[in-house]
């Protein structure tokens, strides 16, 4: 038989067994359990990893014992569970001519995407869904290392934390216990991945004060899940990046460290540089300020507490760590500059680099209530003020290893002064 494994827990230690989860096909899935010496039940699941396609040999194939059976392991529809013993069972690597059927399978999630709960809702709910298993729909927004460390029982135990967002909360931690979901989360990069989890338990974080979720024994996570709602999420979560949600929000002025360079070499740094962020000073003219269309392009909704991108309609911030979460009748919305604009230089053009914030205020002369009360025809006079001016821009570059170029975002700018534009261009 020829599957596709799901599920890998650590086996267990003292009798000396363990279970996964395997499918065959889009809709059929079941438990196995493996019995045997300690010895030899190690030398079995150090065989495969989570995502192996894998050929079992003399399985004695059961009628699932009645009751909470899987109230400790992923829940089946099936009837049926898979038996193995150490000595007389085995499971080994397949590379058969159809190993790419099965392999087709590792994007294809269990479950609908319609049986999924969004974040928010499981903010708002609370201590109502504290407890309960169920599933997500989520982008990875950040892997933590992972932890060891000893328990109070003298075991070692080791713990991982990833932080994911979908399109109405930006900011929901959840929990890894187990070795093989701990590998597995390895291999994910943040702002990449999407992952569908499959009985994820969610509880209420005393400590925290938020809701959180917990992989346990019940969890299956399909990584890149091949479904249109995981689409639209990747495609959310692109356009986080692109209109800076991403960046750390507290963005210092980099004058002082900001190497000065002409465009190309900036460009040539971004592609360069794979990781990490680093400033850089361009003396360029401002070629694109799309600021005379729709108001709404040009600003952005911002948590009062803690800077957060929000919705206008939200009535509460939807990072879980906002204090305002805590003092229910706090929350307040603040409306900011969010631009995206160009520069040029001799050497080249750079675009889509991110004008926002207090930042854009000191470069307009304006307030954003005083922009969005302008007429269009006073919006595009301030553009014509502005468009073709050399300026001295200090740029803050945030690069991500998985992207193909970085973002960058501008925390000072001035209009430059001709005879030290000259003088630091003839040193490039």
């Amino acid at each position: 038989m020829l599957f596709l494994v799901l599920f890998l827990p650590d086996p267990g230690y003292e009798r000396y067994k363990f279970s996964f989860t395997i499918r065959d096909s889009q809709s059929d899935y079941i438990n196995a359990t493996c019995w045997g010496s300690e010895q030899n039940i190690y030398k079995i699941f150090q065989a495969f990893r989570i995502n192996d396609i894998v050929e079992l040999r003399n399985v004695l194939v059961q009628v699932k014992p009645s009751g909470d059976d899987d109230k400790w392991r992923p829940s089946t529809h099936s009837t049926m569970e898979l038996n193995l013993s150490a000595v007389h069972s085995s499971v080994r690597l397949y590379s058969g001519w159809d190993y790419t059927e099965f392999a087709s399978l590792v994007h294809i999630p269990i479950r609908s995407a319609t049986e999924c709960y969004k974040l928010r809702d499981v903010v708002t709910a609370g201590h109502k869904l504290s407890g309960s298993h169920i599933n997500l729909l989520v982008a990875v927004k950040n892997i933590g290392a992972p932890k060891s460390f000893i328990s109070k029982g003298g075991k070692s135990l080791k713990k991982n934390e990833v932080t994911v967002l979908d399109e109405t909360c930006l900011h929901f931690s959840i929990l890894m216990w187990d070795s093989e979901l701990i590998d597995l989360s390895q291999t994910w990069t943040a702002r990449e991945n999407i992952i569908f989890l499959v009985d994820v338990k969610v509880t209420f974080d005393e400590f925290k004060q938020s809701m959180i979720g917990t992989c346990d024994q019940k969890t299956i996570i399909t990584t890149n899940p091949e479904c249109q709602q995981a689409h639209n999420l990747y495609r959310y979560m692109q356009s986080l990046q692109l209109s800076g949600d991403v960046f750390d929000d507290d963005i210092d002025d980099g004058s002082a460290n900001a190497e000065v360079m002409t465009v190309a070499q900036f460009i040539q740094q971004q592609t360069t540089k794979s990781g990490g962020s680093h400033f850089a000073m361009i003396y360029a003219f401002l070629t694109t300020l799309d600021i005379d269309g729709d108001v709404k392009r040009a600003t952005v909704h911002r948590c009062s507490t803690c800077k957060f991108r929000v919705r206008e309609d939200d009535t509460a911030c939807s990072n879980q760590s906002c204090s305002s979460l805590k003092l229910p009748g706090t929350f307040s919305a603040n409306k900011e500059f969010n631009i995206l604009v160009s520069f040029s230089d001799h050497t080249g053009g750079l675009d889509g680099v991110i004008l926002a914030g207090p930042v854009a205020e000191d470069v307009f002369q304006h307030s954003v209530h005083d922009f969005i009360t302008m007429t269009t025809e006073g919006r595009t006079a301030l553009k014509t003020q502005l468009l073709l001016e050399r300026f001295k821009v200090v740029i803050k570059s945030q690069g991500f290893a998985s992207q193909r170029r970085s973002l960058s975002r501008i925390v000072s700018i001035c209009q430059a002064d001709p005879e030290e534009t000259a003088e630091q261009l003839s040193i490039l």
